[in-house]
């Protein structure tokens, strides 16, 4: 079984919020928001997840 290095080695919040940082510059915005879900869920308060999310 592949290991996907984006949800396998899921890191600290602030190294996954960099990484979808990262995704999203790169136009990769499926995994963006795949990633972001995550810290979404985890972090409910935080407004800056939602709006990388809005991001077009």
């Amino acid at each position: 079984m592949k290991l996907n290095p984006v949800f396998d080695t899921p890191g600290t919040p602030a190294e996954r919020w960099e990484r979808a940082g990262l995704l999203c510059e790169a136009r990769d915005y499926i995994t963006t928001a795949q990633l972001l879900d995550g810290l979404v869920r985890e972090f409910p308060e935080q407004n800056a997840t939602r709006l990388l999310l809005a991001r077009p």
